[in-house]
C-alpha cells in the first residue's frame, strides 16, 4: 500500500515550494487538533500523537517514520504547553486546524499543482467517487509520512539554511575577455597611482572605451557560469553602482587602507536571509604577493587562502564573509596589484523585489562607506585621526561578533527573547533556541557538501550554549524555590562530566564532524571515556537530560523540554551508528573510500 500512495502522493509535490508551505501548513494542522485535544485534558494530546505514531510504525519506512514521531511530540509538546499558557478559546485551535487544511490548497495553488485529495475525489463527471471517503481517511492518516517523503528529494536545497562554502571562483579564458583586461591594465598603468595609498576609480570615470571594456568583463558568461555552480537556478544580476577599479598600495601605514589587512566584512546586511550581494574580484595584474584569506570555511588556524594573478576571479559575500589579505614574503611583483571589484547580487527568481531591495540597501551603504574610507586614506588632521580610529574599530568589533556568534544568530536570538518579553513567557525563547543545534547536527551530518566548518562549529556550539544555559536556569530557579534533589544533580553533574570529558579527549574540530567535513584527519581516540563508553558525548548529555527531568519542580515546569532535547539526541546518535555501521560495512566489502 505504502509503495503505491507515495508514488502516486510525490506526483502532486514535486516543486520545491510547494513542498516547503506543506513543512508549515502540516504542523499548523497538528497544532490545532493536539490543542483541542489537551483541551480536554493535557495528557490527552500526548496520548494521541502516541497512538497516532504506533499506527505508523509497522506502515512508514523507518526513517519516515522516525521523523514522523520527533515531529508528532514536538507539536503535541508545543499544543500542551500553550494550553497551559496562554489563555485561547477551543475556536483558536480549531481555527489552526482548518487553515492548516484550507492553506494546504493555496500551496497547490502558487505552485500550479493538483492536489492529491483531486485525484480520488471525483471522476470525469465531477461526481464523488464511491472510494473517496476511504482514500481521503487513508490520506490523512498517513500525511505526516508522506509529506517527509516529498521533503527527500528536496534535502540537498536545505543547504540554503546550512552555513555553506559560498564562494565562487573561475579563472577566465575568452579572448575577448582577455583583450579588455590586457587593455584595463595599460590604461591603470597610464594613470601612475600613488604607491603611498590605494587609488580607487568607479567604473563610469575611465573613458568610453574603457567603460565599455569594463561592462564586457561583468557580464562575462564565464562569471555568470561560476555563480551558477554555486547557486544553481538562481538570478544573477549586476550591482553597477558598486563597482571599482581598485590599485593597491605598495604600504600599509595607519590609514582606512590598514582594514584590509584585518579580518572584516564589507558590509553590515547579515541579516537578509534568501538573498546574497557578492563582491568579486577579478585580477588585471600577475600577481605573486598578495593573498587573500577567508576564515570560515575551514578550521581558524588554517584559513581558505588565494593568490588572484591575471584573469583569476574570486567572489565573496559582501555582508557575511570574514576576509583579509596578507603579503607573503619574499615576493615582489612588476606593477601595482590591480583588481576589478566586481559586484552581484543573487536571489530565488520569485524573490527579485526582496534582492533588488538588497542590492539597493548595500549600494547605498557602499557608496557612504568609500567616502569615508577615502576621506581617510591620509588622517592629516585630529578629525581625520579619529575618524580612521572609527573605521578601524567598529570593523574590529563587527569582526568579533560575526567570527564569534553570527550577526544573524544573535538577531535571531533577540527576536525571540523580544517575543517572550512581550508574551511574558519563556515560550518562544525554548521552542525557538532550544533546539537549533541538534537541526544542524542532523542536517550537516547528513547533507556534508560544501559546508563552511568554522560558521557551522561557531552557530552549533553558540546555540547549543543557549540551549543548555535555558535549562540550567530554570533548573536553578526550581532549586531556589524547592531545595536540592540529590539524584537528579548527580545525573547533571556526572553526565556533563561524562560529555566534557569526551570533547576534550577528541577535539572540538573533529567533536564538531571535522573528519566528516574533510576537516581534519582522522584520529582515533582510545583514552578515556572512549575505551568505556560507546559514544560517550551523546550518553553523558543524555544522562544530564535524565538528571533534569527527574527534578520534579523542573519536570513539572516545563514537562515537554527534557523530552524533546532526547528525542533530537536520540535521531541523531542513531545517524551516527548507522553512518559507523555502513562504514564498517563498506570496509569489509572494498567499497568504501581508499
Amino acid at each position: 500500500m505504502w509503495a503505491e500512495l507515495e508514488r502516486e502522493f510525490l506526483a502532486c509535490h514535486r516543486d520545491p515550494t510547494n513542498v516547503a508551505l506543506h513543512l508549515l501548513t502540516t504542523p499548523l494542522g497538528l497544532f490545532g487538533a493536539f490543542g483541542l485535544a489537551a483541551l480536554v485534558h493535557p495528557m490527552a494530546a500526548a496520548g494521541l500523537a502516541l497512538v497516532y505514531a504506533l499506527s505508523l510504525v509497522s506502515v512508514a519506512p523507518r526513517g519516515l517514520w522516525l521523523a514522523s514521531t520527533v515531529l508528532l511530540g514536538g507539536i503535541a509538546a508545543a499544543a500542551m504547553q500553550a494550553t497551559q499558557v496562554l489563555d485561547a478559546p477551543w475556536w483558536a485551535y480549531a481555527a489552526a486546524l482548518a487553515a492548516g487544511y484550507l492553506l494546504q490548497d493555496a500551496a497547490h495553488g502558487i505552485s500550479g499543482e493538483k492536489t492529491f485529495q483531486s485525484t480520488y475525489q471525483g471522476d470525469e463527471d465531477g461526481k464523488f467517487q464511491r472510494l473517496a471517503l476511504r482514500d481521503l481517511g487513508i490520506h490523512t492518516w498517513l500525511l505526516v509520512p508522506l509529506v517527509f517523503a516529498a521533503v527527500v528529494p528536496h534535502l540537498s536545497r536545505l543547504r540554503v539554511f546550512l552555513p555553506r562554502v559560498r564562494i565562487v571562483d573561475t579563472t577566465l579564458h575568452d579572448a575577448v575577455a582577455l583583450a579588455d583586461i590586457e587593455l584595463v591594465r595599460r590604461w591603470v598603468a597610464e594613470q601612475e597611482p600613488s604607491e603611498d595609498h590605494t587609488t580607487h576609480w568607479w567604473f563610469h570615470d575611465p573613458p568610453a572605451d574603457i567603460q565599455a571594456a569594463l561592462q564586457r568583463l561583468a557580464e562575462s558568461e564565464e562569471l555568470r557560469a561560476a555563480f551558477e555552480r554555486v547557486h544553481p537556478g538562481w538570478a544573477v544580476e549586476i550591482v553597477p553602482e558598486m563597482n571599482e577599479i581598485y590599485v593597491a598600495a605598495a604600504n600599509a601605514q595607519r590609514s582606512s587602507d590598514t582594514v584590509f589587512y584585518m579580518p572584516h566584512v564589507d558590509g553590515p546586511f547579515a541579516v537578509w536571509p534568501f538573498a546574497t550581494v557578492y563582491r568579486g574580484l577579478l585580477a588585471v595584474t600577475e600577481n605573486s604577493r598578495v593573498q587573500t584569506r577567508f576564515i570560515h570555511p575551514t578550521v581558524h588556524n588554517e584559513p581558505l587562502s588565494y593568490v588572484l594573478t591575471k584573469a583569476d576571479f574570486l567572489a565573496f559575500d559582501f555582508n557575511r564573509e570574514p576576509h583579509y589579505i596578507c603579503d607573503l614574503p619574499g615576493r615582489q611583483d612588476p606593477e601595482q596589484r590591480c583588481v576589478l571589484k566586481l559586484h552581484y547580487v543573487v536571489y530565488p527568481k520569485f524573490l527579485r523585489t526582496w534582492g533588488e531591495l538588497l542590492a539597493r540597501a548595500t549600494g547605498y551603504y557602499d557608496d557612504r562607506a568609500r567616502a569615508l574610507f577615502v576621506a581617510t586614506l591620509t588622517p592629516k588632521n585630529l578629525i581625520q585621526r579619529a575618524a580612521t580610529n572609527l573605521v578601524l574599530g567598529t570593523t574590529k568589533t563587527f569582526n568579533f561578533l560575526g567570527l564569534h556568534a553570527g550577526l544573524t544568530n544573535l538577531a535571531y536570538i533577540a527576536a525571540l527573547g523580544i517575543a517572550s518579553a512581550a508574551s511574558q513567557s519563556m515560550l518562544p525563547l525554548l521552542i525557538g533556541a532550544s533546539f537549533v543545534h541538534y537541526l544542524l547536527y542532523i542536517a550537516v551530518f547528513h547533507l556534508r557538501e560544501s559546508i563552511s566548518f568554522g560558521e557551522f562549529k561557531r552557530d552549533a556550539l553558540l546555540f547549543r550554549t543557549v540551549a543548555h544555559a535555558m535549562l540550567l536556569g530554570l533548573y536553578v530557579s526550581t532549586i531556589a524555590s524547592h531545595g536540592i534533589n540529590w539524584l537528579s544533580l548527580g545525573l547533571i553533574l556526572g553526565g556533563y562530566g561524562l560529555a566534557s570529558a569526551a570533547t576534550y579527549a577528541l577535539g572540538l574540530d573533529q567533536t564538531y564532524f571535522g573528519v566528516e567535513l574533510g576537516q581534519v584527519q582522522p584520529r582515533r581516540v582510545t583514552s578515556f571515556p572512549y575505551n568505556v563508553v560507546p559514544h560517550p558525548m551523546i550518553v553523558g548529555t543524555l544522562v544530564a537530560l535524565v538528571g533534569y527531568y527527574v527534578h520534579g519542580p523542573m519536570r513539572e515546569l516545563a514537562p515537554w523540554l527534557v523530552p524533546m532535547h532526547i528525542a533530537f539526541y536520540l535521531v541523531h546518535l542513531g545517524q551516527e551508528m548507522l553512518d559507523t555501521r555502513r562504514a564498517e560495512a563498506e570496509a569489509e566489502s572494498g567499497t568504501g573510500d581508499t
